[in-house]
C-alpha cells in the first residue's frame, strides 16, 4: 500500500463512483468526529463537483436547520416531529409483502 499513489488507488474503480442506482438530493452528516471529517474531505476530492455540492457535514443542529427545516425533522434531530410522524411506519411491511417478487428477481439474476 505504501507504494501506491492516488491514481493507482482509483484505477480499480473508475466507473464505480458513477454507478450508484439512486438520485440523492443531499447527504447530511451529523456529529462526525475528526477522523470522519478527514475521510469525508479525502473522499470528496475524488467525486464530481455536482456530487460534492450535495454532501454536508454539520457540527450542530443550527447548521442542519439551515438546509432542512426543523418542521420536517424528528425531535431527536432538533426538529418538531414526533418519531412516529417523522418515519414511515409501513415501509418495512410493504417491502416484506413483496417477498415473492424479490425472490423471483434473485432467481432470474442467478440464471442470466
Amino acid at each position: 500500500m505504501r507504494h501506491k499513489n492516488k491514481r493507482t488507488l482509483l484505477i480499480p474503480c473508475p466507473g464505480k463512483k458513477n454507478n450508484i442506482p439512486t438520485r440523492l438530493a443531499a447527504v447530511h452528516l451529523m456529529n462526525v468526529g475528526a477522523i470522519g471529517r478527514l475521510l469525508v474531505a479525502f473522499t470528496l476530492r475524488y467525486l464530481k463537483a455536482k456530487v460534492r455540492s450535495r454532501i454536508f457535514v454539520h457540527a450542530d443542529f443550527a447548521s442542519l436547520h439551515e438546509h432542512v427545516p426543523a418542521s420536517e425533522l424528528p425531535v431527536s434531530l432538533g426538529g418538531h416531529l414526533s418519531e412516529e410522524d417523522a418515519y414511515e411506519s409501513d415501509f418495512v411491511p410493504r417491502i416484506r409483502s413483496q417477498q415473492r417478487f424479490y425472490t423471483k428477481i434473485a432467481q432470474l439474476a442467478r440464471h442470466s
